[in-house]
């Protein structure tokens, strides 16, 4: 029987904000300034998994292209774990604790 491979979890110790408004259209956008990012959702209840499918994908090619340790190192932040010198079979899975308030006037 083949070894069934499973996802490493790695949770990012840090606690995100993103500011969120709804646009002219009715699309709700969200930009969070510490990793860059600004994403665009249908609606209220789906911009929680649209952030944190972006913030996971974000962190996947950061620790595909070995700048994970630093991005991480800059912005004062640690991983519950240690990360993997490569990608696991399974893949990697990571956990990015965040919140979304109201955007300020002007922001995002």
């Amino acid at each position: 029987m083949p070894a069934v491979s499973s996802s490493v979890t790695i949770t990012i110790q840090t606690q995100l904000v993103w500011a969120c408004a709804r646009t002219s259209i009715g699309t709700v956008v969200a930009s969070c300034d510490p990793i860059g990012l600004t994403v665009e959702a249908e609606n209220e209840t789906e911009l929680p998994n649209v952030i944190a499918e972006a913030q996971h994908e974000l962190m996947v090619d950061l620790f595909e292209d070995g700048e994970l340790p630093r991005f991480l190192q800059d912005r004062g932040w640690q991983s519950n774990r240690p990360l993997p010198p490569i990608m696991p079979e399974g893949g990697v899975k990571f956990d990015v604790p965040f919140r979304v308030e109201p955007a300020t006037y002007g922001h995002p």
